[in-house]
């Protein structure tokens, strides 16, 4: 794209040799970055081994760190935020060693004071105990999402390109990581174990079992589309809970998997949700906007670009509307305000 030769580029990676203005404006409008970009302080990405990825397909090495730069910059924009408004502080429970996926669930409900009611919206609901949620830039949206902790406060990544009810699935999942996998081994993306525990945490997170009773004589595919908005969760997550409680028999929930795929409804939820979306980002966006502040000021600032900033704010611009996914009013429904001032 730039007609240079690969060992030309690999010394200007390496620092070996420094580009002309003439090859560094050349880059810089190849990759999508303004020239800033390139001669910024470092960029300190997360450590991999406490980063969880989810991903639909094995990744390679530069895959990883090509996602871990990009919430590395991500987690740099969410900061500038924070450096002028007082936003919640993480307030998310030590989950004790050894709890599992559904006693976790359990222990985090009781501390936040949710008791077993129904999530109203996942994002919300995370931003409001301090949770840094952003969305992942259209050209990494291979991932499923990614979270991890820096500077004692955590980040969730989600993909946006999801159904509304899959994408708070992820949210949760992703919530489980933060709680369950802090202290623990290094996670990795294949880790098939950390994954499987942050599945059954968000399943008993979203539907507690004592919740389910409602759906206990459930059986057929119409009744469970029914019943699936009381908890806002895809129909097979639900049908596969069902059957994790007791509520379902193996034939029954193998049935129900056989008439899902074949609706159709692995891809497109019946009765879909509105899709939730950042309170935080929203109210910030506004009150920029109110200041005169415009997004190109904001990338200036952050030395990237005005379109690498859109991917991170879920669709959002500097023109918000209210609303942001208000989730059809279930639950547990958190409200927060973002005050201009210093941040914490």
């Amino acid at each position: 794209m730039v007609d240079l030769s690969p060992r030309t580029l690999q010394g200007y990676e390496r620092g070996l040799r420094a580009p002309s203005a003439e090859v560094l404006s050349a880059l810089a409008m190849a990759l999508g970055f303004p020239v800033s970009f390139f001669s910024r302080e470092p960029i300190l990405p997360p450590e991999q081994r406490r980063v969880s990825f989810r991903s639909r397909k094995s990744m390679s090495a530069t895959r990883r760190d090509s996602a871990r730069a990009m919430a590395a910059i991500g987690a740099e924009v969410y900061e500038w935020i924070e450096g002028r408004y007082n936003l919640p502080k993480a307030s998310l429970p030590a989950v004790p060693i050894g709890l599992g996926p559904e006693a976790a669930a359990d222990f985090v409900r009781h501390a936040w004071g949710m008791g077993s009611s129904p999530v109203s919206n996942a994002v919300h609901m995370l931003e409001f105990f301090g949770v840094r949620v952003l969305s992942l830039p259209e050209e990494h949206a291979d991932l499923d999402g990614i979270s991890f902790w820096r500077k004692d406060r955590p980040y969730v990544f989600l993909d946006t390109s999801k159904t509304p009810e899959r994408g708070r699935f992820d949210a949760v999942h992703e919530l489980g990581h933060l709680v369950c996998h802090r202290s623990t081994e290094p996670l990795c993306e294949d880790s098939q174990a950390t994954e499987r525990e942050a599945d059954r945490f968000a399943s008993a997170f979203l539907m507690p079992r004592e919740t389910l009773a409602a759906a206990a004589g459930a059986s057929s595919l119409g009744e469970l589309i029914q019943l699936k908005s009381n908890w806002g969760v895809a129909l097979s997550a639900l049908a596969y809970r069902l059957r994790e409680v007791g509520y379902l028999t193996e034939w029954a929930y193998r049935g129900l998997c056989i008439e899902i795929a074949q609706h159709g409804y692995r891809r497109r939820e019946p009765d879909g949700m509105a899709r939730e979306s950042s309170q935080v980002l929203e109210q910030v966006l506004r009150d920029l906007r109110s200041k005169g502040i415009t997004r190109r000021e904001i990338a200036t600032e952050c030395c990237i670009s005005p379109e690498e900033l859109d991917g991170y704010f879920f669709g959002m611009t500097m023109f918000t509307v209210e609303g942001g996914g208000a989730g059809g009013g279930r639950g547990f429904a958190p409200k927060l305000q973002v005050v201009s001032g210093a941040g914490s």
